[in-house]
């Protein structure tokens, strides 16, 4: 990642999934984009992993300062 992030084309990061548990628990979220880091807002539902751009062609637009896309990722909460 080259410098801050950016929504690109919009105010909020989308292609973000917040899941539970079970395996169909993930729905989508749209983050805000301060500096380095992206927020996901909660929806009452329990999470224990976050994905980013997990399909085979994700709707995204997460960029960096260089305008390099963000990767997929999956990451566990605790």
């Amino acid at each position: 990642m080259t410098g801050a992030l950016h929504a690109k084309s919009a105010r909020e990061a989308i292609g973000f999934e917040l899941c539970g548990a079970a395996a169909a628990s993930c729905r989508y979220a749209s983050g805000t984009v301060v500096g380095s880091q992206v927020t996901l807002p909660g929806d009452g539902q329990p999470v224990t992993r976050v994905r980013y751009a997990w399909s085979d062609t994700p709707a995204i637009n997460l960029v960096d300062d260089a305008g390099l896309p963000v990767g997929p990722f999956e990451t566990s909460l605790s």
